[in-house]
């Protein structure tokens, strides 16, 4: 008798066949959006680097109130590409900021005494320009030549235009700290292998009904302590279990 044979004698693939793989099916699917869900809340948001408090207040002093984007043209360098760099800052000391920028009480020249009208990158800023003029100077030419930038030196600001959170936003793995989320993923591929091979020699042992649900309650188990992880670390162990 062959194995055709055999399965005419058991039954074709009928509806009881469907139910159970259907079943099988439906459970499993969590088991690919538990592999392939770090493509989604692994991505990275667009970011740039923490502005220091310290820098910020001292513009603020010298031009009162300006805006976010003000803050960025100023501290926030540009790559070859034309975007903003999410890894760097420009360096602007106290001195560069007094020798470089005049100063703007209430966020204009209106106030300011006529000694203090400055040449900056050859143009003369008179009292009657508004920062929003003077800010659109390229200021990595201010000094003229190229302003020198430095790693970020604290955390990162991220954008939740697209993302509201991801692991890379939560736990601020951009930059210096992508490796972090190449590792787990290259984690995650080597002890899959070894999982299936120890799973396949439980299952002659047991059965594969038994672990195969242990297995499932395992994974869901892992799946919502992962979103409550308190540092990559944690999160890494819970993705690989």
């Amino acid at each position: 008798m062959n194995f055709d044979e055999f399965l005419k004698i058991l039954g074709e693939f009928g509806t009881y066949q469907q139910r159970r793989y259907a079943l099988i099916c439906m459970i499993t699917f969590y088991s690919v959006l538990s592999t392939l869900g770090i493509v989604f809340y692994g991505a990275e948001p667009e970011h740039h680097c923490k502005i220091p408090a310290a820098q910020v207040e001292h513009v603020t002093r010298l031009y009162g109130n300006v805006t976010r984007e003000e803050l960025l043209e100023l501290f926030v360098p540009y790559t070859k590409e034309g975007k903003r760099s999410g890894c760097e800052l420009y360096r602007v000391d106290e001195k560069y900021l007094n020798s470089t920028l005049p100063t703007l009480p209430n966020s204009s020249f209106s106030s300011a005494p006529p000694d203090e009208n400055r040449v900056l990158n050859g143009r003369m800023i008179t009292f009657n320009d508004s920062v929003k003029s003077v800010f659109h100077i390229p200021w990595n030419q201010a000094s003229g030549e190229k302003r020198e930038t430095y790693n970020c030196p604290g955390q990162r600001v991220y954008s939740k235009n697209i993302y509201e959170s991801t692991i890379v936003s939560e736990f601020d793995l951009a930059c210096e700290n992508a490796w972090q989320t190449d590792t787990c993923s290259s984690v995650f591929y080597v002890f899959k292998p070894l999982a299936m091979l120890v799973t396949g020699l439980l299952s002659d042992r047991f059965g594969r009904r038994p672990v195969f649900l242990i297995g499932i309650i395992i994974l869901v188990a892992s799946g919502i302590s992962s979103a409550f992880a308190p540092n990559m670390s944690a999160f890494c162990v819970l993705y690989v279990i």
